[in-house]
């Protein structure tokens, strides 16, 4: 059974990616750029939720944290491409 503590990483970033990937998508009009830019961010938000966890007392790095904040990046990444294909089919 997956731990709640995984689910809510996975997520979060997967939240996270959508909403700063859908921004810089619209604002560059460049899916890449808008996943780039939503990876690189929720990234360095898990990265920073783990240093600081390392940090805390009676709290640990935690690589499997970090493998779901990966998935819930990777899951946010190919819904933006399924949507982005379906409004291509769409608009022709």
């Amino acid at each position: 059974m997956i731990q709640q503590d995984k689910i809510k990483h996975f997520c979060v970033c997967l939240i996270a990616t959508l909403v700063l990937s859908c921004a810089a998508w619209l604002t560059s009009s460049s899916l890449q750029t808008g996943c780039a830019v939503g990876i690189a961010l929720s990234a360095g938000l898990a990265l920073g939720k783990e240093y600081g966890d390392k940090n805390a007392t009676g709290n640990h790095w935690c690589w499997w944290d970090l493998l779901a904040d990966f998935c819930g990046i990777l899951a946010a990444v190919l819904l933006l491409m399924v949507a982005n294909t379906l409004l291509e089919l769409m608009i022709k």
